[in-house]
């Protein structure tokens, strides 16, 4: 299991994102919550680094595909998170182009992009979308935010998401009975003179 206390021809095209704007939020110990999409992402764009077998984080297709599904995330604080997985070519296109207001070719020379960390600058990131045309290739999204495909032979980066929110939000409604419940026990302790 990892933590983040640890040592911490291509043809290209674009498809335009028909989803709505959408907050992210932090969730803190290096998840992020995508509450358009219903999903987590991992904040560290290139945590398979940590990976002593990937130590630059990149693999092939398969490899990427199984190092998600195996991943146990363990956040430092007690929570492991598992049942994660490669994002689908639609997803990471949301993420880029609506959520983090990137447009095709625009080359990012940090690292960082918030909320995210350690984005390869250069580097292509893999998806579990195959190639229609070919079953050979799968989508890959680049570092200058290009959408191409990419021989599933050849090595890319992992960026990991998991299905849903890693802290479900109360229902307001779930309280009420507890907070008359709370009210009636400290009006009760009244005394009178």
């Amino acid at each position: 299991m990892l933590s983040p206390r640890q040592s911490r021809g291509i043809s290209h095209f674009w498809l335009s994102s028909s989803y709505a704007q959408a907050n992210l939020f932090d969730r803190g110990n290096g998840l992020v919550y995508d509450d358009d999409l219903d999903i987590t992402w991992l904040q560290d764009a290139n945590f398979a680094a940590q990976d002593p077998i990937y130590s630059n984080g990149a693999m092939n297709w398969d490899e990427a595909g199984q190092w998600a599904s195996n991943l146990a995330y363990d956040d430092g604080f007690g929570d492991v998170y598992t049942g994660w997985r490669l994002p689908n070519v639609s997803e990471l296109n949301h993420l880029l182009s609506s959520e983090l207001n990137r447009t095709p070719g625009e080359f990012i020379y940090d690292s960082d992009i918030s909320p995210f960390s350690g984005f390869v600058y250069g580097g292509k990131y893999w998806t579990s979308s195959e190639d229609q045309d070919s079953n050979d290739h799968a989508y890959t999204i680049s570092g200058n935010f290009i959408q191409g495909t990419l021989e599933k032979t050849r090595d890319a980066n992992v960026w990991a998401v998991r299905d849903g929110d890693v802290r479900p939000v109360p229902v307001p409604s779930m309280l009420l009975p507890f907070l008359g419940v709370l009210t009636a026990l400290i009006g009760g302790r009244r005394t009178r003179i």
